[in-house]
């Protein structure tokens, strides 16, 4: 889905889940079957229902539960039949499982997306972005890097922030680098600068050179989770400090 397609069907699923009482709302939070049902029958209109089921399962793959899409799967395809949809749907299943399986290949194919290929002659231009993003990766090995791409003027960035700085203060001394990639030129949160946080405001030419990459275009703020190795582990708009498994991922390869 596009990141158009994609906000509006949040959207309007938002709004149909809010008229449901808090009994009803827990007793559908982890069962995507019933809530797929609960769209059918709350949509009448054939497309939006489609889109509205689509953005529900597409959900699980932005959050990489891959396996969790896969038991959901045939839910899915039955509900789902409208090709655009299910292609689009189909092409993230297909990028996600290949990250699970493989995540130092993936990870080497985006950050050196501008680079020739083996027996490429042709010359490419440098990825701006990309080249920010592989200097602070290589600045200290055998940390684990927490970047987040977000902007002064976002509500949901501000909003991430406390969380961002107590992620930092509780793991201070730990082989952690909190990253902040700011999409504006604002300035920066004494707060975060005295809890060794670091800032880096993105120019023109390196945010364009990081969207295509990272889909940033769907929306802020974004993260990427880098391991000691450099290899991007995980990323996606889901990945925020505010959410407990964030944390517990990051600790899980603090550990390693």
């Amino acid at each position: 889905m596009s990141g158009n397609l994609f906000e509006l069907s949040s959207n309007i699923a938002t709004w149909l889940f809010s008229s449901l009482d808090r009994k009803e709302v827990l007793r559908l939070a982890n069962d995507y079957a019933a809530q797929g049902d609960f769209l059918k029958q709350a949509t009448k209109n054939d497309m939006l229902r489609q889109m509205l089921i689509t953005h529900l399962y597409n959900q699980l793959l932005e959050a990489n539960e891959v396996d969790r899409f896969e038991d959901c799967f045939a839910n899915f395809n039955e509900n789902v039949t409208y090709p655009l949809l299910k292609l689009s749907t189909r092409d993230r299943y297909v990028l996600k499982k290949a990250w699970q399986e493989n995540p130092r290949a993936l990870s080497e194919a985006i950050l050196n997306a501008d680079k020739p290929r083996d027996g490429q002659a042709i010359v490419m231009k440098e990825n701006e972005g990309l080249k920010l993003l592989r200097s602070v990766i290589a600045q200290e090995e055998k940390k684990v890097v927490y970047v987040t791409i977000g902007a002064t003027w976002c509500p949901a960035s501000r909003q991430e922030l406390p969380f961002q700085q107590s992620l930092a203060a509780d793991e201070k001394g730990k082989p952690l680098r909190v990253v902040n990639f700011w999409l504006d030129s604002g300035a920066d949160d004494l707060d975060s600068i005295a809890l060794g946080i670091e800032n880096y405001h993105l120019t023109d030419a390196q945010r364009a050179g990081l969207d295509p990459i990272l889909h940033l275009g769907r929306g802020i703020p974004f993260y990427i989770l880098i391991d000691k190795e450099g290899v991007i582990v995980d990323f996606g708009e889901y990945l925020r400090p505010s959410i407990p498994e964030t944390r517990t991922k990051i600790e899980a390869y603090l550990g390693q």
